[in-house]
C-alpha cells in the first residue's frame, strides 16, 4: 500500500475544477480504493481550522486504462470499505 500526498483534480457536475488530496490508497477483495481530503483554504483568517471533508472512492480504469476515481454506489459495500479505511488510515 502506497501513502500519496499527491494532488488529482476533479470536475463538479457544473464544470468547474477543484483538487482533491490523496491520503491513503489500499486494496480490498481485489479492488482499490482511495480515501481524499479536499485542497481548500480556510477562508476564515481568525480560526483554528476549518473541518475538510474526506471522501471515499473506488480506483479503477477507464475503457483507455487510465486509472479513475468512481462512487461506491453499494451502501453495504460501501459501510464495509469505510470500515476497512479506518483501519488503513490509523495504521503505523
Amino acid at each position: 500500500m502506497k501513502d500519496f500526498e499527491q494532488k488529482v483534480e476533479f470536475k463538479d457536475e457544473n464544470g468547474n475544477s477543484f483538487d482533491m488530496i490523496i491520503l491513503k490508497e489500499f486494496s480490498h477483495k481485489d479492488k482499490k480504493y482511495a480515501v481524499l481530503m479536499e485542497d481548500k483554504s480556510c477562508e476564515h483568517h481568525d480560526c483554528d481550522g476549518c473541518e475538510k471533508n474526506l471522501v471515499l472512492l473506488e480506483i479503477t480504469n477507464d475503457k483507455d486504462g487510465k486509472e479513475v476515481f468512481v462512487k461506491i454506489k453499494d451502501q453495504k459495500l460501501f459501510d464495509e470499505i469505510v470500515a476497512v479505511a479506518e483501519e488503513e488510515m490509523y495504521k503505523d
